[in-house]
């Protein structure tokens, strides 16, 4: 029996109804009304795009900007709009907001039930690389076993605590290459912990993205983009090879995919997917099709979803290696699909994904001993080392 709430929060399509008036990065934010206050999300997209937010409550008021000068504030001459969400409007598609921007000198006459908008300055919350916290007892790190169910079944308040993120095992060097981990579903940094030691010199820093599992692959996978965006932006750092477990390989081809349009790869090294279910999990279509409670991620993983069949339509860069390695495990008699104990082989193998790759590569072992596999920590280091 669930005897929780699961929280996927409320959805808000925003659409910029003249996006030739704007070529710079788009601001905007959401001002919503808890509890008596004022509770303010910001968002920064690197180009003006119509796109669905969740939130766990919908916004009263939506005010986007285009930052011309890409300070991420908001100037009194740069094209803006405020726009009041219709709440009243009862549909199981997203709510729909328009903005059309203008130059017009703002005079927002906002009710004083409402929050009033700021009419000078809409700061943005700086992204910044946290620090990657570990200690002795697992029940004691920021990656502990709460945090993460709270990511699964609760991905939006996972998210306003702040624990979505960057994460770095040392103070930031902007000389220094960068590895970046990225976890699979109802994980966390901690399963790198074999990895990053291996890989762990005085060459390179190691970063790992933190992200709710239970959100939808889509949105997390468009969040890594602006975070290393910006992280690349302000530290200027000279190479990210990024390394995959599981579902979060699934994460990385759709941030591979929104930096190859928006031309912002070339400073990805190499990408590697490790038991990356890239055809699906059954499990997942099981979920989708027959649960009262539909996590968005087994939408996403469900086989032939329509995230799975659109991962593959935009081109890979041609650039950028990506080695695909997978696990397996010793056929049972009592075992009837080929598997790494978690994953099919078969989805592992998916044909689109081993066309985009530089290697495959199969290693003896299950789903979660591969990554502490010293066969391929030796792979990962000849991977990240390739010119």
């Amino acid at each position: 029996m669930i005897n929780e709430i699961i929280d996927f929060g409320l959805e808000l399509q925003v659409e910029v109804a003249n996006p030739d008036t704007c070529d710079s990065p788009l601001g905007l934010t959401f001002y919503s009304y808890e509890l008596n206050h004022v509770v303010t999300t910001p968002v920064y997209l690197e180009q003006v795009q119509n796109t669905v937010f969740r939130s766990h409550s919908v916004p009263s008021w939506v005010h986007g900007f285009c930052d011309e000068n890409r300070d991420m504030v908001f100037q009194l001459n740069e094209p803006h709009a405020l726009v009041r969400v219709d709440q009243s409007i009862e549909t199981d598609e997203p709510l729909t907001s328009v903005l059309q921007l203008h130059r017009e000198k703002p005079n927002y006459q906002v009710d004083q039930k409402y929050a009033r908008v700021n009419q000078s300055h809409n700061p943005f919350a700086q992204l910044s690389v946290k620090q990657f916290v570990y200690e002795a007892s697992p029940h004691h790190s920021i990656f502990n076993a709460e945090v993460i169910k709270l990511g699964m079944w609760k991905p939006v308040h996972f998210v306003h605590q702040g624990m979505r993120g960057i994460y770095s095992t040392s103070e930031v060097d902007t000389n220094k290459p960068v590895i970046l981990f990225v976890h699979g579903i109802n994980d966390s940094p901690l399963t790198f912990n074999y990895f990053a030691e291996k890989l762990q010199n005085e060459h390179a820093q190691i970063w790992f993205y933190f992200y709710p599992s239970g959100e939808s692959i889509a949105i997390n996978g468009r969040e890594l983009f602006t975070q290393v965006t910006q992280l690349q932006k302000r530290y200027g750092i000279p190479k990210i090879d990024v390394i995959a477990h599981s579902m979060g390989g699934l994460v990385v081809r759709d941030y591979i995919n929104r930096c190859n349009v928006y031309d912002n790869c070339n400073k990805v090294h190499s990408f590697t997917s490790i038991s990356t279910p890239w055809g699906g999990n059954a499990d997942a279509t099981k979920g989708a099709s027959r649960s009262p409670f539909v996590f968005p991620v087994w939408k996403d993983m469900a086989t032939n979803s329509q995230f799975l069949t659109e991962l593959f339509d935009q081109p890979y860069p041609s650039h950028l290696p990506h080695y695909l390695m997978f696990g397996y495990q010793p056929q049972s008699t009592l075992v009837f699909e080929s598997n790494d104990g978690v994953v099919t082989i078969e989805s592992m193998l998916q044909p689109k994904a081993q066309e985009q790759a530089r290697r495959v590569i199969g290693y003896k072992a299950d789903h979660t001993g591969i990554l502490k596999n010293e066969n391929v920590a030796a792979q990962l280091i000849k991977n990240i080392q390739q010119e």
